[in-house]
C-alpha cells in the first residue's frame, strides 16, 4: 500500500470513529431542558459572521457541563484510542515512506535524519478535531517542529482536506513518490 493510501486509510478511520463516538455522545445527552432564546436580529447577525454575545444563564451553563461530563465518559476514550490509532499509522506511513526514499537513494542521510527527527520519537503535534457532529477539522495544534517537519506535516494535512472534498490523490493517480516530492522543494544535500 503506498504512503498516500495509508494515510488517507488512516484518517477515514479515525473520522469515521469520531463521527461515531460523537454520535453516540448526542444520543446519550438528548434533549436540552433548560433553552436560550435569541432574538431574530442576534440570529442575522450572527449569521452575517458577527460575534454576538448571546446572554447564558447559570442554569444553562450548569447542565452543560453535566450533559457534557455524562456523555464524555462514555465517548472519550473511544476517541483518544481512535486519536493513538492515527497518530501510530501516520508516523508508521512517513517513517516507511522516508526509510524507501533513504533506501532508494533518493535522499542524503542527512536530510533523511533532519526529515525523521520527530517521527523517531513518535512526535506528531495535537489536532482540532470535530466539535459535535460538524465537519472534520484539519488543523495541526501548535507544536514545536522543525521546518522540515513542519512541511511534511503540512502536506499530510492538505492530503487528508483533499480527502474529505473527495479530491483523493489517489483517485487522481499520483503515486506516493509523486505526491511527496513537494515535501523537499529545494535540492537535496549530498
Amino acid at each position: 500500500m503506498s504512503t498516500v493510501a495509508m494515510l488517507m486509510a488512516a484518517r477515514a478511520a479515525y473520522d469515521e470513529a469520531e463521527a461515531a463516538a460523537l454520535r453516540e455522545r448526542e444520543r446519550i445527552i438528548g434533549s436540552y431542558r433548560d433553552v436560550m432564546m435569541v432574538s431574530r436580529e442576534q440570529v442575522r447577525r450572527q449569521l452575517a459572521g458577527e460575534r454576538v454575545a448571546v446572554p447564558r444563564s447559570e442554569g444553562w451553563y450548569i447542565e452543560q457541563r453535566r450533559r457534557n461530563e455524562y456523555a464524555a465518559f462514555v465517548t472519550d476514550p473511544t476517541i483518544k484510542a481512535a486519536q493513538e490509532a492515527l497518530r501510530r499509522t501516520t508516523l508508521d506511513a512517513l517513517s516507511h515512506f522516508f526509510a524507501t526514499e533513504l533506501k532508494g537513494g533518493r535522499i542524503s542521510t542527512s536530510d533523511y535524519q533532519r526529515y525523521t527527527r520527530e517521527i523517531g520519537r513518535g512526535y506528531l503535534p495535537p489536532f482540532r478535531g470535530r466539535k459535535w457532529s460538524g465537519n472534520a477539522v484539519y488543523e495541526w495544534r501548535g507544536g514545536d517542529v522543525t521546518p522540515e517537519y513542519g512541511r511534511v506535516l503540512q502536506e499530510v494535512r492538505r492530503l487528508w482536506q483533499a480527502q474529505a472534498s473527495a479530491k483523493s490523490a489517489v483517485a487522481s493517480h499520483q503515486t506516493s513518490i509523486e505526491f511527496y516530492r513537494t515535501l523537499v522543494p529545494e535540492p537535496l544535500s549530498r
